[in-house]
């Protein structure tokens, strides 16, 4: 998910590089066991983006099945704040 709102933050402002960001909130559902052993397709969707925040959908499936969900908010940081230049 976090990458998933690197890729739309960097869109929504228009610049080629991965903004400075962090994760505001996360919540994650563990809907069914998810097997190891067995090939994952994860997903992420965006739900809404603004110039500073972006709130991402995030799915894990099985066999189409749906094992995990989350939903998680990502906000850009400013140069005094420590995760600020991480993605660089």
């Amino acid at each position: 998910s976090n990458w998933a709102a690197a890729w739309y933050l960097m869109q929504f402002n228009h610049v080629s590089k991965p903004v400075s960001s962090v994760t505001a909130q996360l919540n994650v559902s563990f809907l069914a066991p998810t097997s190891s052993k067995r090939e994952l397709t994860l997903e992420a969707t965006l739900i809404d983006v603004s110039e500073r925040k972006a709130v991402i959908a995030g799915f894990v499936k099985v066999n189409d099945l749906i094992t995990v969900k989350s939903e998680g908010t990502f906000v850009v940081v400013k140069p005094d704040h420590i995760a600020y230049g991480q993605w660089s």
